[in-house]
């Protein structure tokens, strides 16, 4: 589990989410959000979603890249994402905004 507050906010269409083992959809429409828990997500045809974290932003890192070893095996995006954010967190320790 990461420690940033997560919070998703459906733009457009529905979102249908699901909380293991229960197999009851919820659906979050429009203009709905939702925060934090751990629950298991489509976004249903036409969806679009903004997801918002808060926090250490940098401990949700492991969990996203880890995917690319066991599913997508998307290297270059791997390589994108790892530079660009040790970059950019570098530079935010610099001005004193990660402690």
């Amino acid at each position: 589990m990461h420690t940033p507050d997560d919070y998703f906010n459906i733009l457009v269409g529905e979102q249908w989410a699901f909380d293991p083992p229960n197999r009851e959809r919820e659906v979050h429409r429009q203009g709905e959000f939702r925060r934090g828990g751990v629950k298991q997500y489509k976004c249903h045809e036409g969806c679009f979603a903004l997801k918002y974290a808060r926090g250490r932003v940098p401990l949700m890192l492991p969990f996203g890249l880890g995917d690319v070893f066991s599913s997508t095996v998307d290297y270059w995006s791997f390589d994108h994402t790892v530079r660009i954010t040790a970059r950019e967190n570098t530079r935010n320790f610099l001005i004193g905004k990660i402690r």
